[in-house]
């Protein structure tokens, strides 16, 4: 599975390529392209394979559910983004399922590009900014997004679910298509999450190991209709060069 990551991440790169400006251009947004949109949720098997088109061409053939590509560096600009199904013979030859959306990469900024679901069920895409800038104190950098066809959640990240002395952080009435970044100490920790106001984990408690000087991409994803709910991780080590 590596090796198609690998493949993917050169393959999107060559299709934007055409995009590169003259060398005295801003220099290039680093991306991560994800795709967290479970067959389950939506009647399909569950890896759901789609092919992702970059200004018309074919960039992402097969590119199935928790895959992640990235981070690429892709010229700052508008680019234009369609997903389609997946289709062996003709790859991004079906119409597409999700855009074509025009999405905006800055001069040096970090994002994520997820397909994902709106609350109502829908597949959607959107585009985030994420913070890698050094941490605090060697503390880890927690990015939480809710992706999910679901209603608002509590996020919790602690030592023991639920004992709030003992809690990292806490997110309360999380919606869909929010962002959250908290700082948490390096170590073991307890993941779960909840419907809003409730008690009973819809997600975990699932044991997460963050290391200090780092940072976490978490997208919340799935729909819980369909027991399909589910995370996502991105990890980035903040002390290596970018």
């Amino acid at each position: 599975m590596a090796l198609n990551w690998m493949k993917g991440a050169l393959t999107l790169g060559v299709a934007l390529i055409g995009l590169a400006a003259p060398a005295a251009a801003q220099p290039p947004a680093r991306v991560v392209v994800v795709h967290g949109i479970p067959g389950g949720a939506v009647g399909a098997p569950s890896e759901l394979p789609v092919d992702v088109s970059v200004n018309g061409a074919c960039a992402l053939p097969g590119f199935r559910y928790k895959q992640i590509v990235g981070p690429l560096a892709l010229p700052a600009g508008t680019i234009s983004v369609a997903v389609h199904p997946a289709n062996p013979s003709r790859p991004c030859g079906l119409p597409a399922i999700i855009g074509p959306a025009n999405i905006t990469l800055n001069a040096n900024e970090d994002a994520a590009i997820i397909a994902h679901l709106t609350a109502a069920g829908a597949p959607t895409a959107s585009k985030y900014t994420v913070d890698l800038s050094p941490t605090v104190n060697n503390k880890a950098r927690v990015h939480v997004f809710h992706t999910a066809a679901a209603p608002a959640v509590d996020v919790y990240l602690g030592t023991e679910f639920n004992v709030f002395a003992q809690t990292a952080f806490l997110l309360r009435q999380f919606t869909n298509n929010e962002k959250a970044v908290v700082s948490a100490p390096a170590g073991p920790w307890n993941l779960a999450v909840t419907v809003a106001g409730s008690s009973a984990p819809v997600i975990g408690p699932a044991v997460v190991r963050l290391m200090e000087n780092s940072a976490y991409l978490f997208f919340v994803v799935g729909a819980p209709g369909s027991n399909t709910l589910d995370v996502v991780v991105k990890d980035y080590n903040l002390g290596m060069a970018r």
